[in-house]
């Protein structure tokens, strides 16, 4: 069973932005649904996969959902334009397919570059 989770290299760096603002938590949320239903529509169509295959994807998607809260990297970035585009990304990047995540250079979104690139001048 091949799950790509390489192009979600970015998602560290989205999260990172995130701060108490409630349009973000909730466009993150939308973001780890999204990618919980193509994980499990992939997992569905796999033969003969364990339980216990599907019981560890499973944690292993809900520890990436709530890492990242707000209260533990609130620290990190406290900037009002990062915290806005980190927003756009992320509902971007909700909105995208399934086959979409499928592959990298398809999920490299117009806002998520937009904020890749505003979040390279504070560093």
């Amino acid at each position: 069973m091949k799950i790509k989770l390489s192009h979600f290299a970015f998602f560290p760096l989205v999260m990172t932005c995130q701060v108490a603002a409630d349009p973000l938590k909730d466009a993150s949320n939308k973001l780890c649904e999204k990618v919980k239903e193509c994980t499990f529509q992939e997992m569905a169509k796999e033969q003969g996969l364990p339980p216990e295959m599907k019981a560890m994807v499973e944690g292993v998607l809900v520890k990436m959902c709530t890492k990242f809260t707000p209260d533990t990297i609130e620290q990190s970035m406290g900037n009002a334009k990062l915290t806005d585009l980190a927003t756009e990304c992320v509902e971007s990047l909700a909105a995208l397919s399934c086959n979409d995540f499928k592959e990298p250079e398809n999920s490299a979104t117009p806002a998520c570059k937009k904020l890749e690139r505003e979040a390279e001048k504070y560093n």
